[in-house]
């Protein structure tokens, strides 16, 4: 039985899923209401990554219960869809925390280019698109005049980006938590200038009738460099973070009608299905980004550590311990030996002199107390 612990985390669970649940129904594209993001999804792979796999059930049951109950009384889909759609979307949150959990590095969150790979390929693409084929096959089974590929397309870019997005930033924000957030105040003022930066360079020109070409310039000129820069200054976390950010942005943006990257020589689900691959797309290179400099620093880490307990050994040894640079003595000898083969007993034989010159090259660098 769960403790009052585990009722308490499942209970901020259920309340961050709802929430999430609520937002997501509204991150549509009008008129056709084509879903943008599925943000609850993400948001339940990376929570039951963090939970005990005892809580588990609990925690899809309570999931599944509450969903239902919501989407009767919000939506006016039948009963029958809202199960199906239930089914597919525990299919790519679920599914996605047992391969994360399992392959992906777990509660430490991507330290390897295969654990984002895996990630990659699994919980964005793969089990999405398991979940999409019965999400279509649900809608067919509802909706006569359906568009099956449409609804296909758009259930599996709109799961596969909002896992993209919120599962690895729940990660993330845990392992902050543990680790204390400790950050340079210098590096937190920068990274949160470049999210500024990504918020005007994703809002403004929206709000500017900036036509579909001069936005795609500005993702490439300025939004993508400035997911790099993120990247390079704070690593995973600010990959991820920058990332979330202009994803929100943009997405919620063409919910309300206001994106400029937007071809009316295309349908409405096209449209929709290219704002989902482009911010997806330099969301990735980003990601792959930040983990390079994760891993850059974590080796730093681990030699200053290293070099610390080394240093100990050396402070505290019991016994006397010298440490000499003998560099200069090999520069001397390079410079004066008349072959590089020749012995240097034999050398050293024929000029004694030498031996005390070298003697005195010899460098010391620390002794011990």
């Amino acid at each position: 039985m769960p403790s009052r612990r585990d009722f308490n985390q499942m209970l901020l669970v259920v309340i961050g899923h709802v929430v999430l649940l609520s937002w997501s129904l509204r991150l549509v594209a009008p008129p056709e209401n084509i879903s943008l993001m599925w943000l609850p999804d993400g948001f339940l792979l990376g929570c039951l990554v963090l939970l005990p796999m005892r809580l588990w059930p609990w925690v899809v049951g309570l999931i599944a219960l509450v969903t239902f109950g919501y989407e009767t009384t919000f939506t006016d889909r039948p009963g029958g869809m809202i199960s199906g759609f239930l089914v597919a979307n525990m299919i790519a949150s679920v599914g996605g925390a047992v391969v994360v959990r399992g392959f992906c590095g777990g509660r430490d969150g991507f330290t390897a280019y295969r654990h984002l790979a895996i990630f990659l390929l699994l919980c964005i693409l793969a089990l999405p698109a398991l979940g999409a084929l019965l999400a279509a096959y649900t809608v067919s089974l509802f909706a006569d005049d359906a568009q099956v590929w449409d609804t296909y397309r758009a259930w599996w870019a709109s799961a596969g980006l909002g896992i993209l997005i919120v599962a690895p930033l729940v990660i993330a924000i845990a392992r902050g938590i543990r680790a204390g957030f400790w950050v340079n105040r210098q590096q937190l003022a920068l990274h949160l200038l470049i999210l500024f930066g990504l918020l005007l360079s994703a809002g403004l020109p929206a709000f500017f009738e900036a036509h579909k070409a001069g936005y795609e310039h500005l993702l490439i000129v300025v939004s993508l460099p400035l997911l790099i820069l993120a990247a390079l200054i704070a690593g995973l976390w600010g990959a991820i973070s920058a990332g979330s950010l202009l994803a929100v942005v943009s997405v919620q943006l063409m919910a309300l009608g206001h994106y400029p990257l937007f071809d009316t020589g295309h349908s409405l689900a096209e449209n929709v299905v290219e704002l989902q691959l482009h911010l997806s797309s330099v969301i990735v290179a980003s990601l792959f980004i930040g983990l390079a400099v994760l891993k850059l620093q974590l080796s730093r880490d681990a030699l200053a550590e290293s070099s610390m307990r080394y240093q100990a050994i050396f402070d505290h040894s019991p016994i006397a311990l010298l440490e000499q640079d003998f560099s200069a003595i090999k520069r001397y000898l390079d410079e004066r030996l008349p072959q590089p083969g020749l012995a240097l007993s034999v050398w050293f034989d024929q000029h004694p002199d030498e031996v005390t010159r070298c003697s005195e090259l010899a460098r010391i660098v620390s002794v011990n107390s």
